[in-house]
């Protein structure tokens, strides 16, 4: 639009100053010059669809081309004419392109003809003649050709710039997916040894304690903790069953179809882990911080505590999957701790949710002896607090890997929660608290 526009009044200024005549003896170049505004008029207009309709324009520009030259030529005509050619070239199927160079080079061929018949019959006539056609009707085609060329050129460019994108990405996905091979290797490695190293060793105490029970000489109190140590290595083969499986990344082993995974540890289990705290001998009282007379003494039946106790204690707050499993194992690290290195005296487990955090609190007496003296360690410390010293008199040290409040905190500071732990007066405190939303 702004193409025809500005060609339409360049035109106009070129026929103000008279700028006709370019065929003298025309039939009608008598006229008045202004009638040249009907072809240049109708030109401008078909510079409109010279897009959408290229070869279309063009011919209907030659006709008018044509009908301006009966009034003598213009200038105009001719810049409309060069115009038109020159998209043409552009906009044109491949075929129609062809059929321009043939038909430029007619017209070239014609006004030499012409040009050394109406002249003056010699060669110069006709090298004019022959400029002018090339310059009015092979130069516009020449030129679109370029312009075409260099853009293709351009669009090649662009498609292998992208061709080579996506190959970078490719790569970098191709390098992920070996990273990620490499991380299955190891975890299939750690899976091994996870198996021929502790699995085994669980298996041997089940099988030895299961060999014990089958004798019928074993006093009742021997036989209840032999029981006990049964179900637990039993239970600690489940579990590693699952973690084992887990790691390797593999369906479940074909040759035991029928043996399930265990589930991860959850807040629903703390009555069966109390119940096997309470007995081995450990004191546990579960409460909330609301609790009033709802807490449930060492020897209230653990069953209550999948009842409406835990509910209670919950405050009906549906608990996100990774916050009821870090739960239940800061409380199980808890128990163990107090269990190895804690004094006589009740465990005390406050249990407490809000809209916004889940609160656990494990609190249990320091052993006798202990050096109560000693300053006490800071419950907001940046660093891991030791454990308490185990009691004096134990007569044999208990197996530790000493990284209890370590895992603690990062189940904890894992979710976006806190976690402290460290001595209070007499007691030995666990603090961790559990956001109920995603962390902003």
């Amino acid at each position: 639009m702004r193409t025809a526009v500005v060609t339409y009044l360049a035109c106009l200024l070129l026929l103000a100053v008279d700028l006709t005549g370019i065929a003298a003896d025309a039939p009608l170049s008598d006229l008045s010059r202004w009638w040249h505004l009907v072809p240049l008029t109708a030109g401008c207009a078909l510079m409109l669809i010279k897009r959408q309709h290229p070869i279309a324009a063009v011919s209907g520009g030659a006709v008018l081309v044509a009908a301006d030259l009966l009034l003598g030529g213009s200038i105009g005509s001719i810049i409309v004419l060069v115009d038109l050619l020159y998209s043409a070239g552009l906009y044109a199927t491949p075929r129609a392109r062809r059929a321009l160079v043939v038909v430029a080079g007619a017209g070239v061929l014609a006004s030499m003809i012409g040009s050394g018949v109406t002249g003056s019959r010699d060669l110069q006539a006709v090298i004019a003649g022959a400029l002018q056609g090339l310059a009015i009707l092979v130069v516009p085609l020449w030129w679109a050709a370029d312009v075409r060329q260099k853009a293709d050129l351009a669009a090649l460019a662009f498609e292998r710039e992208t061709l080579a994108r996506a190959r970078a990405a490719d790569l970098v996905r191709i390098a992920d997916l070996r990273r990620h091979e490499a991380v299955l290797a190891e975890r299939r490695a750690m899976a091994r040894d996870l198996h021929d190293v502790v699995a085994g060793h669980v298996s041997a105490v089940a099988i030895r304690t299961g060999a014990a029970l089958t004798s019928p000489d074993v006093p009742p109190r021997e036989r209840e903790t032999l029981e006990f140590v049964r179900s637990t290595s039993l239970t600690a083969l489940q579990e590693m069953r699952t973690m084992i499986v887990l790691l390797r990344g593999d369906a479940i082993d074909e040759s035991a179809p029928d043996e399930p995974l265990a589930s991860p540890g959850r807040l629903a289990d703390l009555a069966t882990l109390v119940e096997a705290h309470r007995a081995g001998g450990l004191e546990v009282v579960v409460t909330t911080a609301d609790a009033g007379d709802r807490s449930l003494p060492a020897d209230s039946p653990a069953h209550s505590l999948t009842g409406d106790f835990l509910t209670d204690a919950l405050a009906g707050a549906p608990l996100p999957a990774a916050v009821d499993q870090a739960a239940f194992r800061i409380i199980q690290e808890a128990l163990t701790n107090a269990a190895k290195h804690g004094g006589p005296g009740e465990v005390v487990v406050t249990i407490d949710a809000t809209a916004s955090a889940l609160t656990l609190t494990v609190t249990n007496p320091l052993p006798t002896g202990h050096p109560s003296h000693r300053p006490p360690t800071a419950l907001g410390s940046e660093h891991p607090a030791s454990h308490p010293a185990p009691h004096p008199m134990a007569a044999e040290p208990l197996v530790s890997a000493g990284i209890g409040l370590v895992t603690m905190r990062e189940r904890a500071e894992g979710l976006g929660g806190t976690f402290r732990a460290g001595q209070t007066g007499h007691l030995w405190t666990v603090h961790a608290s559990l956001p109920l939303s995603e962390p902003s």
